[in-house]
């Protein structure tokens, strides 16, 4: 069993498996809090790799980001692997929503899984996952024989994008596969791209997904919104990153801004 310490700082790596750590062979790692996995790179897992038994428990604030792989740009979990993301339950408390976000997962790329790929089994609770970017499942890619549990976690700007043609795919959020198993509670989607969820998936309750017009995610299509808009007026600089182009033509403009009146409020 391996702790890593507070105000670790582990980056700029490059490895096969885990760029930054690798949890294998029935080890288990745990980052009780403050640690930094950022810009490596790796074929299976840029960040973490947990596989051939290994685990890994986040209860403690852990920013995993700018990492690059191939499968599971943040975090990549094989069968046998398993992930917690969960801070320690006090006596008498109860969960809710919104809650103090552990896990930053933010602006990883791979092909499959740009935020996490599991086949695995992973708990994820009090994470966000923001501007991660795969060709499916920007997110999260849950594939054949994962489980996948969420709760009390954002989903935020996350696209599934074909980096060749950067035509949009699908499951900005989360794509999952047929014979995975994935249930979502009390988590908040805002601005995925070209959807939030793909595949099957069951609904636990308590989830909230936002308008493509709240730009700022907030919940509420008002007059921050229009600001934003007006701000990104004209022709989108990154067609596949142009979140006021509600129409999706290519453009910031009066189409857009009458789909953003449509839904004030």
């Amino acid at each position: 069993s391996v702790q890593i310490p507070g105000d670790a700082f582990i980056q700029n790596n490059t490895a096969e498996f885990g760029g930054g750590v690798a949890a294998m062979d029935g080890g288990s790692v745990q980052i009780p809090g403050d640690a930094f996995i950022q810009n490596n790179t790796a074929e299976f897992g840029g960040g973490v790799a947990v596989m051939d038994g290994g685990s890994m428990q986040i209860p403690g604030d852990a920013f995993i980001q700018n990492n690059t792989a191939q499968t599971g740009g943040g975090i990549a979990i094989e069968p046998g692997g398993g992930l917690e993301i969960k801070r320690p339950e006090m006596d008498g408390a109860t969960a809710a929503f919104p809650s103090e976000v552990i896990a930053f997962i933010q602006n990883n790329t791979a092909e499959f899984g740009g935020g996490l790929f599991n086949k695995g089994d992973a708990t994820i609770e009090d994470a966000l996952f923001e501007n991660n970017q795969a060709n499916a499942g920007g997110g999260v890619y849950n594939a054949t024989g994962g489980t996948l549990l969420v709760q009390n976690t954002e989903f935020i700007g996350n696209s599934a994008v074909d980096g060749t043609s950067l035509l949009l795919t699908t499951g900005g959020a989360i794509s999952t596969e047929e014979n995975a198993t994935t249930e979502v509670m009390n988590s908040l989607f805002c601005l995925n791209t070209p959807d939030a969820i793909a595949g099957p998936w069951e609904d636990l309750g308590g989830n909230q997904f936002n308008p493509a017009s709240d730009l700022n995610c907030d919940g509420v299509v008002n007059v921050f919104d229009l600001l934003l808009l007006l701000e990104n007026w004209g022709a989108c600089d990154d067609p596949g990153d142009c979140p006021a182009d509600l129409n999706g033509d290519g453009q910031v403009n009066v189409f857009d801004l009458l789909s953003l009146l449509e839904n004030w409020g």
